[in-house]
C-alpha cells in the first residue's frame, strides 16, 4: 500500500423526506428509513471494511427521527465522524441572506455535537452548493474543513435535465441547478480562496479552509448512485482501473499526492421493495436495485480502492491537521 494516497468515504445521511422535496412529491408518507436502516447498513459494511468514514448529518433529524438520536451517539463511539449537513437542510442555502445561512451552519454544528458528544469539523452543503459568504461561519464556528464542491459536468447536466422535464410535468423540484462556477473547482483537495469556494487560493491564507471536492474520474461521479447502478461487477472493475491508475501515477518522478472522496447517501443501502417504502419514491432510479446487489457493488469498489490507498477520515486527513494547527499560529 503507498501512503502517499489516501480516499475518505463519506455518507450523506438526508432522510427520506429531503427526497420528496426534489422531486416534488407529497412527503407526508415519508419514513425514517435512512437513519433506521441506512445507516446501520453502512456502519456494517464500513466496519467490515475497516473503513473510517464521515456521517454528515442534518440537525433537524434529532427532532424529527426517532432513531436519529440513538444512531448518532453510536456513530461517534464507534469511532466514526460526524459531520455537519446544516441544521433544516434547505437546497437553497446559497440563496439565504448571511444571517440565515451562517445560523443553518452554526446551529446545526452546535446540535449535532451536543447530541453525539462529539467535536464536528467538517461540512458539506445541501445539494453541494457553496458560496464564498460561508467561509467566515465555518470558520469562526470552528470547522477546520468543507466538502461540497462536486465538479462533475455529466451529473450537472443531468440534473438540469431531470429538474426541466419536472417543471414541464407542473411539478416543482425545491433542489435548485446550482453556478456552474462548481464545475470549474479543482479536482484535489485545496485551501480555498477567500473570494471563491471553487478555486484554491493563489496565496497563503492566515486563516486557511481546506476544501474536498466529491471525486470524478473520467467525467464518471465517484458515488454510491453511480455504483449502484452500474453493478457488482462493473463497480469492482471501475475500482481496480481506478486504483491501477493512481498507483502508476504516484511512482512517477515529482508526482503529488492524491487522495480522493467518495460520496454516498445513507439511502443508497435501501431498497424499494425489499424495504417496503412509499412506490412514490420509484422516481429514485437506484432505490429499485436490490440491497445486495448494491452492497456488492460497492464492497467491490472499496475493496479495490483499499488496495493502494490508505483510508482516513477527513478530520484526521494530514492537510486538515496541517492547515489547521497554522490557522492557530
Amino acid at each position: 500500500m503507498h501512503s502517499e494516497l489516501t480516499f475518505s468515504v463519506g455518507v450523506d445521511v438526508d432522510s427520506l423526506w429531503h427526497y420528496y422535496r426534489i422531486h416534488g412529491l407529497d412527503e407526508s408518507q415519508a419514513s425514517d428509513h435512512a437513519w433506521s436502516h441506512g445507516v446501520p447498513r453502512f456502519v456494517e459494511l464500513f466496519n467490515a471494511l475497516e473503513i473510517p468514514a464521515t456521517f454528515y448529518c442534518v440537525a433537524e433529524d434529532i427532532e424529527r427521527s426517532t432513531h436519529c438520536l440513538k444512531q448518532l451517539q453510536a456513530l461517534s463511539q464507534q469511532g466514526f465522524e460526524i459531520g455537519n449537513h446544516s441544521w433544516k437542510h434547505p437546497y437553497a442555502l446559497t440563496q439565504l441572506d448571511l444571517a440565515q445561512a451562517s445560523l443553518e451552519i452554526t446551529e446545526g454544528k452546535k446540535r449535532l455535537e451536543a447530541a453525539s458528544q462529539s467535536i464536528v469539523s467538517g461540512f458539506r452543503a445541501p445539494g453541494y452548493h457553496t458560496h464564498a459568504q460561508f467561509r467566515e461561519p465555518l470558520l469562526q464556528s470552528g470547522h477546520l474543513y468543507e466538502s461540497s464542491a462536486f465538479p462533475c459536468a455529466p451529473y450537472y447536466v443531468a440534473k438540469a435535465m431531470v429538474m426541466g422535464g419536472m417543471r414541464l410535468f407542473g411539478r416543482k423540484s425545491q433542489s435548485i441547478l446550482g453556478s456552474p462556477k462548481l464545475l470549474s473547482a479543482p479536482s484535489q483537495p485545496y485551501v480555498a480562496s477567500e473570494f471563491s469556494p471553487y478555486r484554491a487560493s493563489p496565496v497563503e491564507l492566515a486563516n486557511p479552509l481546506m476544501h474536498y471536492p466529491v471525486s470524478v474520474w473520467c467525467g464518471l461521479p465517484l458515488i454510491g448512485t453511480l455504483f449502484a447502478l452500474l453493478g457488482p461487477q462493473l463497480s469492482t472493475r471501475l475500482g481496480q482501473v481506478v486504483a491501477w491508475r493512481l498507483r502508476s501515477g504516484i511512482q512517477k518522478a515529482n508526482q503529488k499526492p492524491k487522495h480522493l472522496t467518495i460520496e454516498f447517501h445513507a439511502a443508497d443501502l435501501l431498497s424499494l421493495f425489499e424495504d417496503q417504502l412509499d412506490s412514490q419514491l420509484k422516481v429514485q432510479p437506484d432505490l429499485k436495485r436490490g440491497l445486495t446487489h448494491k452492497r456488492q457493488a460497492f464492497e467491490g469498489f472499496l475493496q479495490a480502492l483499499k488496495q493502494v490507498a490508505t483510508p482516513v477520515r477527513l478530520d484526521q486527513h494530514p492537510l486538515t491537521l496541517k492547515y489547521s494547527v497554522n490557522s492557530q499560529v
